[in-house]
């Protein structure tokens, strides 16, 4: 076995063999910070919009937005699977697993997702994840609960509206039905209303704002991951 025994270093071996077996011992914690340094280029270099919530919610909370994009971890098996295979979702797709409890939040946040905050016993949670080109959310805020993809948001309250009043809604102003800080300043218009055994979810177009892309590598990207 050339005086290496799996990794580690023999006290009678050569300074070389030593010097293999140290740097076996530091070869996966190379790969994974190689690995997460070129995830980072990746989203400085595609990810190109953001939901406007998430300007909205993290000036209201204190998010750091650099710190966000830093720190989401690579989906596993990326960059051998695309970030598009690995985190790609349609509406039609998060349909079926449009929740709020906290294993559906951490399974939509599973790939490509950081969780910037979990405390769901107090209803205090926001989700960021990439899904295509785009960073999306998920929030938890006391009653409200908030979802978006692909220039959409999803918003539970835990009410019902009468049939006559939500068929009544769409295309009017989101602002105009929920009252809120995040949506006051808004005029996103609601597509649809959903009654969901005593609640309601409606859906409202907000499309994509720029993300702004760092471009200072020791303001952001440049830092190492927490």
């Amino acid at each position: 076995m050339s005086g290496v025994v799996g990794i580690d270093a023999d006290p009678g071996m050569s300074p070389e063999g030593a010097r293999l077996a140290m740097e076996m011992r530091m070869f996966p914690l190379a790969v994974c910070r190689a690995r997460q340094a070129l995830f980072r280029r990746n989203i400085e270099l595609n990810v190109r919009s953001a939901t406007p919530l998430l300007d909205i919610v993290a000036k209201a909370t204190g998010l750091e937005l650099s710190d966000v994009a830093c720190d989401i971890r690579p989906p596993p098996g990326w960059p051998i699977r695309s970030l598009q295979g690995a985190g790609l979702a349609t509406l039609e797709s998060v349909d079926r697993q449009f929740s709020f409890t906290p294993k559906a939040i951490l399974r939509r946040h599973r790939k490509a997702g950081l969780i910037v905050r979990w405390d769901p016993a107090n209803k205090d949670v926001i989700g960021v994840r990439i899904v295509g080109n785009s960073i999306e959310m998920t929030v938890v805020a006391g009653p409200l609960q908030l979802d978006t993809l692909d220039g959409r948001a999803r918003l539970r309250v835990p009410w019902g509206i009468p049939a006559t009043l939500a068929a009544a809604m769409p295309g009017r102003p989101v602002s105009q039905i929920v009252e809120h800080p995040w949506l006051q300043t808004t005029s996103w218009p609601v597509v649809a209303v959903i009654d969901d055994g005593g609640a309601t979810v409606l859906t409202f177009q907000t499309g994509h704002a720029a993300w702004p892309t760092p471009t200072s590598a020791e303001d952001s990207y440049g830092r190492e991951p927490a």
